[in-house]
């Protein structure tokens, strides 16, 4: 059932944006720690994953902070990346009355945090909510987000041009 659902051999043959959204699901399921699933590691116990690999997984995230800073060397660019709910509220409100703007990609929290909402609208800095992947073509309860109505805008499904996108209109 895995391999139906992501085939590595096939990955390369992926348009760009089918290759984004893959890869932002297995970040999403690595971090979940579904991922992967227990029944392959009780087989194949090399493959769990330790805490160090996980992070290895997601530290890509990073290289998209170091390419926008190249791209845009007059903009002071700060990354916070947290798997914590509650860590991600308190670093919006820590900036959010000092920051010029926020690019905000809340990942599984757009569906299910009525807080992280709420956390945005208390704020005076403009949101861009930015998903990788097409939020709305993905399954029904995805389509529900509790940022887009608090947010001046979404990008959605333009891959990792979504975080330039947002950029650029936060400068003009």
């Amino acid at each position: 059932d895995g391999k139906r659902h992501m085939n590595f051999s096939e990955f390369g043959t992926y348009r760009i944006a089918k290759q984004n959204h893959k890869l932002e699901e297995c970040i999403d399921e690595v971090k979940g720690g579904s991922m992967p699933l227990d029944s392959y590691t009780w087989t194949h116990t090399d493959a769990k994953l330790t805490d160090a690999e996980k992070a290895q997984l997601t530290v890509w995230w990073g290289g998209i902070m170091d390419s926008l800073k190249a791209k845009y060397p007059a903009v002071n660019f700060h990354y916070y990346q947290t798997n914590v709910e509650g860590e991600l509220i308190n670093e919006i409100q820590r900036v959010g009355y000092s920051f010029d703007a926020i690019i905000l990609n809340p990942g599984g929290y757009t569906h299910t945090s009525v807080a992280l909402g709420d956390a945005i609208a208390a704020i005076n800095t403009p949101v861009v909510e930015v998903h990788i992947s097409n939020i709305f073509g993905r399954e029904e309860f995805r389509k529900l987000s509790h940022v887009s109505g608090k947010s001046v805008g979404v990008i959605s499904g333009l891959g990792l041009k979504g975080y330039e996108l947002a950029v650029e209109y936060f400068i003009k």
